[in-house]
């Protein structure tokens, strides 16, 4: 069997905790490019991974500059842009209007001067009604196909949920081809969908699990998958199935958004081989033995926070991987 080269990407607004990079390495795909504007956040992200060009400014990020650089054109092109003005929590946010959500434009900016094969965002939740449908119109615009999928930290075996969005387009050409090998991007409603695991881990516990961290392995998958608007989706509680019609009636495309894991599954494999890299812990950001000082504690705590859960970009990363390998015929 004939082994492909492995894919790149490069990766817009990285953060301290590079989500996309780490999960991408997981998976298998090389990151040769990545673009940060904080100082502190860049200084982690080279500590961490120092074979990587980094860059300052995302829109200064095109064709023109890796060229310069002697990067060829990426595969793929991955980021989480700012999420301020689209969180729920903020309820004055004006999403994709606002200063910093707004930075999605410069994200696809540079997937049209690109042309990557792929390109693969993240987001709030909250951005299914403060301009959604503005970043997939746009990306349709540059060419591509767009699927949006509703993904959380427990679909990869966490005991708690982080819901998010992950955007991932397909250059229409790459979409064509894998419609020709697979039937999979012909249809927008399954697009990288179609089987999802029997349960997902949910953060209730079996007594005594919750306060054991050697335990967390142990949680109880509880609840059922129900059908909201047509689609599957999980839902333990009232709360989670208000959760999945709000989504719905938020996104207002019930074709294009599976809450839960319907999405990135068979091509993706097992959602539970994700599980190994759990506890792997954070990166060493300082090098202080005995805690860390007021400011750094404030800056680490904000690079977690705004940081891609590793474990779900390499879900990501093997999607794609897989359906580069039905295209070659490799599957």
């Amino acid at each position: 069997m004939t082994m492909a080269a492995p894919l790149t990407s490069i990766d817009l607004f990285s953060g301290a905790w590079a989500g996309w990079t780490v999960g991408f390495g997981w998976a298998g795909i090389r990151t040769v490019a990545a673009a940060e504007a904080c100082s502190w956040r860049r200084r982690q992200y080279a500590r961490r991974f120092p074979e990587v060009r980094l860059y300052h400014d995302v829109r200064a990020v095109d064709a023109g500059l890796l060229a310069r650089d002697g990067i060829a054109q990426p595969d793929i092109v991955c980021g989480s842009p700012p999420c301020k003005d689209a969180s729920v929590a903020n309820t004055k946010g004006r999403g994709v209007d606002g200063a910093e959500t707004g930075k999605f434009f410069d994200y696809i900016r540079t997937v049209g001067s690109l042309r990557p094969r792929w390109c693969v965002a993240e987001n709030n939740p909250g951005l299914g009604n403060r301009g959604l449908h503005r970043v997939e119109a746009a990306l349709a615009a540059e060419g591509y196909t767009v699927w949006v999928v509703d993904l959380g930290a427990n679909d990869v075996g966490a005991p708690h949920r982080r819901r998010r969005l992950f955007i991932i387009g397909v250059r229409s050409d790459v979409a064509a081809a894998l419609a020709d090998a697979h039937g999979v991007a012909g249809d927008a409603g399954q697009g990288l969908a179609a089987q999802r695991p029997e349960k997902r881990r949910e953060p209730q516990a079996r007594a005594g699990a919750d306060a054991d961290p050697d335990r967390v392995g142990e949680l109880e998958p509880e609840g059922a998958f129900r059908e909201v608007g047509g689609r599957a989706c999980h839902a333990s509680s009232d709360d989670d199935a208000a959760h999945a019609a709000g989504v719905e009636r938020q996104v207002g495309s019930g074709e294009k958004l599976s809450p839960g894991t319907r999405a990135v599954s068979t091509l993706a494999g097992d959602f539970a081989s994700c599980w190994s890299h759990w506890v792997e812990g954070p990166p060493a950001l300082d090098d202080v033995d005995d805690g860390l000082s007021k400011g750094d504690r404030r800056h680490w705590i904000a690079a977690v926070g705004d940081g891609v859960l590793p474990q779900l970009t390499s879900a990501v990363g093997r999607t794609i991987i897989r359906a580069e390998a039905l295209i070659d015929g490799r599957v």
